[in-house]
């Protein structure tokens, strides 16, 4: 008589791309069971049980037990990203020559929650939030802030006077 083995990946260590377009996934094999040996074949040419620095998308691996008489395995292992931490100018207004100029914007994509919005800029303004006004200063202003997964989005506005 002859007997089957079938190769089952018992545990896998799989971590996704922490922000969008990231190659820092991996897909880990921890644990398999058949008790015979076995080789693995990933989609990418691979041979190995752990894949590192991954970007988002399916990855398949074709499970081969050796020196028996076999079903042969496929397992298919998705690595996911984040939507891209985009901004969009909601607001930019002239209010007058004492209240200056407003810049607001909407933030979505990446991992909420978000940390502090800041913005600096010329004559060493300084502020936070997703609006600032009272600009009087022509130049650049620099918005930063990052996601849950610190990956982050920073860009300039110009305000010419």
């Amino acid at each position: 008589l002859f007997r089957s083995i079938h190769a089952d990946i018992t545990e896998v260590d799989l971590q996704n791309a922490i922000c969008a377009g990231d190659d820092n996934g991996y897909i880990h094999i921890a644990q398999m069971n058949g008790g015979m040996p076995f080789d693995l074949l990933w989609d990418n040419g691979a041979t190995i049980n752990n894949l590192n620095n991954l970007s988002a998308g399916i990855y398949c691996v074709d499970i081969d037990v050796l020196e028996s008489c076999v079903i042969d395995t496929s397992y298919c292992f998705e690595i996911t990203e984040p939507d891209p931490l985009l901004y969009s100018i909601v607001d930019t207004a002239y209010i007058d020559s004492l209240s200056g100029f407003v810049i607001s914007i909407d933030i979505s994509g990446g991992t909420e929650p978000y940390g502090e919005a800041t913005w600096s800029g010329p004559n060493g303004f300084v502020d936070t939030g997703l609006s600032i006004q009272n600009l009087t200063d022509g130049g650049a202003y620099v918005f930063s802030m990052s996601d849950a997964n610190g990956c982050s989005l920073d860009f300039s506005a110009r305000y010419v006077k």
